[in-house]
């Protein structure tokens, strides 16, 4: 799993398909120009959660204290890849921070493949 808020470190993320890469690297990139470089990560803007394939579990809980069955999600969307779907779920913590998630489609939650 990986948990990005900058652009830059996109390039350090292995083993996850292209398709979900090019995804993450339009939201960081908005996320970079409308929020700054310099912006705290737990501050305006978000960040980008990215769970891999061979993560055991995708809980939110881990690192954030987020119970992942309980995020009402604005929109989830899938991503249709050669190595399996994933899902991109948008959940808006307030009015001006966002966290995107990305996951294998077969690992989501009810919650957010029902929105």
């Amino acid at each position: 799993m990986y948990q990005l808020f900058y652009l830059n470190q996109l390039k350090n993320v292995k083993g996850i398909s292209h398709e979900v890469i090019s995804h993450a690297k339009n939201v960081l990139t908005v996320l970079d120009e409308n929020y700054g470089l310099d912006r705290n990560p737990n501050g305006d803007g978000g960040f980008v959660v990215l769970f891999t394939p061979q993560d055991e579990s995708c809980a939110l809980n881990d690192i954030l204290g987020i119970d992942i069955e309980k995020l009402i999600p604005e929109y989830t969307e899938t991503i249709i890849t050669p190595d399996g779907d994933y899902i991109c779920s948008l959940v808006l913590t307030n009015n001006e921070h966002s966290i995107n998630i990305y996951m294998p489609r077969d690992k989501a939650t009810p919650n957010l493949l029902d929105c």
